[in-house]
């Protein structure tokens, strides 16, 4: 990009230039030569050449801003095209950290380990201690949440194959279902 830019200068400086030599060129002429068409017509000619070759370097510029444009539009594409993956190996580690939590594992140690956010980390526990006042039969038997109470938090059973149904558990975030 810079390099774009550094060439449109020296295009344009170049023509400046060459526009100064030429008027300066036809200056001392006319001077010699006072009246001559001849003198007006090169330096109109050598003007127009550089105006002539400052427009193609514009185009050519334009032209390589538009392939930068459609580079950084595909490599945005690549990029979404990643993030859904990224977002379920990321769901994966909260669903473990509520794993964690439910075996007695202290938060912070939960957090360092699976790389986590300690406050998300800490959420989590807190809607596990809610669930468990809530549901105190399940969770004082056996001290770790069972798959009907893992659903409910929206996180894995028991069972790592295990994933909730989307649609329960937006029905669940909406209001719906709830007893």
């Amino acid at each position: 990009m810079t390099e774009i830019v550094v060439q449109f200068i020296l295009a344009g400086s170049a023509g400046l230039l060459m526009i100064a030599l030429l008027l300066g060129r036809s200056v001392k002429k006319t001077r010699q030569r006072a009246g001559s068409v001849i003198d007006l017509t090169e330096a109109m000619r050598g003007a127009e050449s550089i105006n002539t070759s400052f427009f193609l370097s514009l185009e050519l510029v334009q032209k390589n801003l538009e392939s930068l444009i459609t580079r950084a539009n595909r490599a945005e594409a690549n990029l979404r095209a990643l993030l859904p993956q990224a977002e379920v190996a990321k769901s994966d580690q909260y669903a473990k950290a509520s794993l964690f939590l439910a075996e007695g594992k202290d938060a912070k140690d939960v957090s360092q380990s699976l790389k986590l956010p300690l406050t998300q980390v800490r959420f989590i526990k807190e809607l596990q201690e809610k669930l468990a006042q809530k549901m105190p039969h399940a969770s004082q038997q056996s001290g770790v949440l069972n798959r009907d109470e893992s659903q409910q938090l929206g996180t894995a059973a028991a069972t790592p194959w295990h994933r909730p149904d989307p649609e329960k558990v937006a029905a669940q975030a909406n209001g719906v279902g709830r007893q």
